[in-house]
């Protein structure tokens, strides 16, 4: 945004260093509390699409005593089978698994490249959709290129003075009209 400096000094010959840095400490704290945001959405989603044990054994044929089973059944999510719910979650791991464009030098295209990521390609399955931080990674990035990260989240590719694309801008926009009560929100009315 800038800096506005009033300097008063006697000695016209002496001279002073200023250095001027960005605040890497608060820009990943910011970051951080976003990953943890997702996760507890994507760990919300994950307990109410889960299909218990006792329904599973059901459809395999292995329980015998249908009263057992309801009983049992009442351990599956609450949006068991529900399509919109997988919808959902497959939006979001789509939305921060994707490259978006950026202007900056280096660019930073992907929530990769700045070290969130959900696992590698053996583990992302286990992971069920959470990302994870390399904040080694997170902390150099944001130390060569803060205005690139900043864009990666949120950039305005119109020029139009409004943010309109980046990954937290879409992720906003695709979940929008699943919880917004007031649109009765897919999810709000179920």
């Amino acid at each position: 945004k800038g800096i506005s400096l009033d300097i008063h000094s006697e000695d016209k010959e002496k001279v002073v260093e200023l250095k001027v840095e960005n605040d890497i400490e608060k820009a990943v704290s910011y970051i951080k509390d976003w990953v943890e945001a997702y996760n507890k959405v994507m760990e919300y989603i994950n307990d109410n699409i889960r299909i218990s044990e006792a329904t599973r054994r059901y459809r395999g044929n292995r329980i015998r005593n249908y009263e057992d089973y309801l009983k049992e059944k009442l351990q599956n999510g609450l949006f068991v089978g529900d399509l919109m719910a997988i919808e959902l979650k497959n939006i979001l791991v789509n939305t921060v698994s994707i490259f978006y464009p950026n202007k900056e030098k280096p660019a930073y295209h992907s929530l990769y490249e700045i070290g969130i990521f959900s696992g590698n390609q053996y583990n992302w399955r286990e992971k069920k959709g959470k990302l994870e931080i390399d904040e080694g990674k997170l902390r150099k990035a944001l130390r060569e290129n803060p205005i690139s990260v900043r864009e990666l989240f949120g950039s305005d590719n119109n020029n139009d003075f409004r943010v309109d694309n980046g990954v937290a801008f879409n992720i906003r926009k695709k979940i929008r009209p699943y919880i917004t009560k007031a649109q009765r929100g897919i999810l709000s009315t179920r």
